[in-house]
């Protein structure tokens, strides 16, 4: 090969390294947001436990 195409399919692997790089920091913060949300789901659970809880023994004494 010569020089001039060593140096496209070198610049070609730079261009795909940086793609891979940021495809894995794109799906490292997904997947910090999927367990983000997975929190907040569950306390939103909590919560609701917690309204019902309240509700019902409001109601029973009254």
């Amino acid at each position: 090969m010569s020089g001039k195409a060593d140096e496209t399919l070198n610049e070609i692997r730079d261009m795909l390294k940086i793609l891979m790089d940021g495809q894995k920091q794109i799906l490292e913060g997904i997947n910090e947001i999927k367990s983000d949300q997975k929190k907040i789901q569950d306390e939103i659970k909590l919560s609701n436990f917690v309204l019902n809880s309240i509700t019902l023994r409001n109601e029973m004494v009254n």
